[in-house]
């Protein structure tokens, strides 16, 4: 191992983590970089916690490593963090949670992008992700950047989950933090620490990033987002309010222009909309869910240039889509169709008049797209109607000539994922050269949708880019 100049601060905040600390306290032992210090916070802890970190104290510091026990009453992972950062002596500062693991090189690889990157501020690494946390449950890799949403709308991206705001998988130089954390506190109105952190950090510009899992995260059922996001539907609600209201107050502290922050402020009330229809669909709750939808379709009217107002049936199809409509539209001022590599031609075929399906026949109908068949198995045994003129009819495809079937565009409305592929492999192996997924539909309706929140138009062909 080398003697590194630069000192490596970790700032640990532990609460009632004696049963897992020994694997995080072995593997910050294990590291490869040498100048560290170690600050552990025992948040106030009632298990053995405390003893633990005492009993790790002399096998770390016979091992090299600078470490700081404090011990305070508790008051949460934010409060920890500003306790840690009164304390910390580094360069460089990281902040692992008590219950994962760091790869050996975790602090050397990070460290030394900042070494050869000064005009980075901060770093962050790909880590593993098990969820779970027993014996033998795979990890998967997680990847911290994406170019997409890197640079000027970081700020933006942090807060609608498009940019990673896991404060572990990050380095941040004690300059920088100096610089964009005046006083070095963190706000400290919850237990959470992300937004608190991260966001007056990204309005110095964007991360480095270095492109190896150097983090193993366990997502534990006792764990705090388990807790409060996966224990019903309720709890996970109020869960997301009470973010929502605390990163409101987090943005109001940020250094940026008041015009700015309006904006965030909007997007912290559609990630809140995003969680909350996601949740009602997940726990099935239709009453919360045509009241998130209400509070969408405020939303989409307020902002779109011309007014317009989508009804509750195109929204429950594209809530997802109006989302990333509304939210392209406020970080970076401009609306684009979404990708559509190939586009359906008219005349239309649809497999699939279940629920989804019908809503998808209605949009369609509403536009005035040709559809020529409408088929489903359950029409075997029951009458399922007609739409536009067009009975729904059993899936009897040799009655379908072959010209027709290399002419034909046929849309595949089943949700399920594996369901509908079998179904389209199915409609290729019969013949029909132009057949579409669940995905593929809902970006060529919203694509056609689009000109209507822009301008009030009704360009409904094509994905143009």
């Amino acid at each position: 191992m080398n003697a590194e100049s630069k000192k490596v601060s970790l700032i640990m905040p532990c609460y009632n983590c004696a049963e897992h600390l020994d694997v995080m306290l072995a593997s910050v032992y294990g590291q490869t970089y040498d100048n560290l210090e170690l600050i552990c916070v025992n948040d106030g802890s009632t298990d053995g916690t405390r003893k633990k970190l005492e009993a790790w104290k002399p096998l770390l510091q016979a091992r090299g490593i600078q470490v700081v026990l404090e011990n305070k009453g508790n008051g949460g992972a934010a409060s920890a963090i500003n306790c840690g950062l009164g304390l910390f002596a580094g360069d460089y500062v990281c902040f692992p949670d008590s219950d994962d693991m760091l790869m050996p090189t975790y602090a050397s690889d990070m460290a030394q992008y900042l070494d050869t990157h000064p005009e980075k501020g901060y770093v962050q690494c790909d880590w593993l992700m098990c969820e779970g946390g027993g014996a033998n449950v795979p990890f998967r890799w997680r990847r911290s950047h994406d170019d997409l949403h890197a640079g000027e709308h970081l700020l933006e991206s942090l807060i609608v989950d498009r940019a990673a705001h896991l404060v572990w998988a990050f380095m941040v130089r004690r300059t920088y933090l100096e610089q964009w954390l005046p006083g070095l506190r963190i706000y400290d109105g919850w237990q959470v620490q992300e937004f608190p952190l991260l966001l007056p950090l990204a309005c110095g510009g964007m991360y480095g990033h270095v492109a190896k899992p150097l983090y193993f995260y366990f997502q534990r059922a006792g764990g705090f987002y388990s807790r409060h996001f996966l224990g019903g539907y309720a709890g996970a609600v109020e869960y997301g309010r009470r973010l929502h209201r605390e990163t409101l107050c987090v943005i109001d502290g940020l250094p940026v222009d008041d015009a700015r922050k309006a904006r965030l402020r909007l997007l912290s009330g559609l990630q809140l909309l995003r969680n909350g229809l996601m949740l009602s669909r997940r726990y099935e709750n239709e009453a919360d869910r045509s009241s998130w939808l209400r509070d969408l379709a405020d939303k989409i009217q307020t902002l779109s240039p011309s007014g317009y107002r989508p009804g509750e049936e195109e929204l429950s199809l594209l809530y997802e889509e109006w989302l990333d409509v509304l939210i392209s539209h406020l970080c970076t001022g401009t609306v684009r169709p979404p990708a559509c590599p190939e586009t359906p031609q008219e005349p239309i075929a649809i497999y699939g008049a279940g629920r989804e399906g019908k809503k998808i026949i209605s949009l369609l109908l509403a536009q005035d797209v040709t559809i020529s068949h409408i088929w489903d198995q359950a029409a075997v045994d029951s009458d399922l109607g007609r739409y536009g003129g067009v009975a729904v009819s059993p899936p009897e495809f040799d009655r379908v000539s072959s010209a027709e079937k290399q002419r034909l565009s046929v849309l595949v409305t089943i949700m399920n994922s594996d369901t509908s592929q079998t179904v389209c492999d199915r409609l290729r192996g019969c013949g029909f050269a132009h057949v579409y997924g669940h995905r593929q539909i809902r970006a060529y309706i919203t694509a056609s949708i689009v000109p209507r929140f822009l301008a009030g138009g009704a360009d409904r062909k094509g994905c143009t880019q």
